[in-house]
């Protein structure tokens, strides 16, 4: 008869977001964003002194968090960056909507209020526009092509939240960029490429000398413990992927005391199988 065990006290349920961003590639790693350019090409586009945008935070984020904090009556607009799969969505509420427009038209802090409707979706239209084109005509993303996409539907699993602050004449106006889980992987995964080929030459490369530890289980010990150890004493491990006798065991491999790869060791030879470094985002 199989026991029940329960859980323990300090035990907790880890957020499938996790989940979600250990799926990213974790190699290559994207270079950071060129806010100050993309404000002054804006700047210049819609003709407005001090424009600023900065990063205010990015966090990966479940589907009900997406519109969390962002405002009275969210403003959605798709968008896609071709070749690559997945999408991105702008987000920003009414209300900030129509303070950034009154700055673009009349350059001072008011909402815009035009007579009909159409005519404010009109001027949303064009402000996407000129922003993709302004993306795309400094080539802020090397490669895709954003253009905007029809249908305002979020995506149903966890993504990445990029929010922003558009600052202009001491006002400040949030948005929100989310960006769905295809989108990110295949962003990643095209710049790791392009990264791990261009990064060291491959002349360099090969004159590169490492000493790659293959690490099959770990014990702690202490200052004076391991003052003591004489060769031939017998340590007992703490954890151990391997049992006497085995002919296939899973092993960890580093470099310089940092885990990077999951490896196999099967019939005495050995395959590196992923790798395991945790990036930040």
């Amino acid at each position: 008869m199989a026991k029940k065990v329960a859980l323990r006290d300090w035990a907790k349920e880890i957020s499938k977001v996790l989940f979600d961003c250990a799926k990213a590639p974790t190699t290559g790693t994207a270079a950071p964003f060129p806010w100050q350019e993309l404000s002054a090409a804006l700047a210049r586009t819609f003709a407005i002194e001090g424009l600023s945008i900065t990063l205010a935070s990015m966090r990966w984020a479940e589907p009900d968090e997406f519109l969390s904090g962002i405002g009275r009556k969210p403003q959605v607009q798709a968008l896609r960056f071709s070749p690559l799969q997945g999408s991105a969505h702008w987000i920003i509420a009414e209300g900030e909507l129509k303070s950034l427009m009154g700055w673009l038209v009349t350059k001072e802090k008011s909402k815009l209020q035009l007579p009909e409707k159409a005519m404010e979706d009109a001027f949303y239209t064009f402000l996407c526009l000129e922003t993709l084109h302004t993306l795309d005509a400094h080539a802020f993303f090397k490669g895709c092509t954003p253009t905007m996409s029809d249908g305002d539907s979020l995506p149903r699993e966890a993504g990445l939240l990029v929010d922003a602050n558009v600052s202009i004449g001491g006002h400040k106006i949030a948005t929100r960029v989310l960006i769905s889980p295809e989108l990110y992987k295949d962003w990643m995964k095209t710049h790791a490429a392009a990264d791990a080929s261009g990064s060291i030459p491959d002349d360099l490369a090969d004159s590169i000398e490492a000493i790659l530890h293959v690490e099959i289980g770990k014990t702690r010990l202490g200052f004076e413990e391991w003052g003591s150890v004489k060769t031939g004493d017998c340590l007992l491990l703490d954890t151990c992927s391997a049992k006497p006798g085995d002919t296939s065991f899973p092993v960890t491999l580093s470099v310089g005391g940092v885990p990077l790869w999951r490896g196999l060791v099967q019939n005495g030879q050995l395959a590196i199988q992923d790798s395991i470094q945790v990036r930040e985002v």
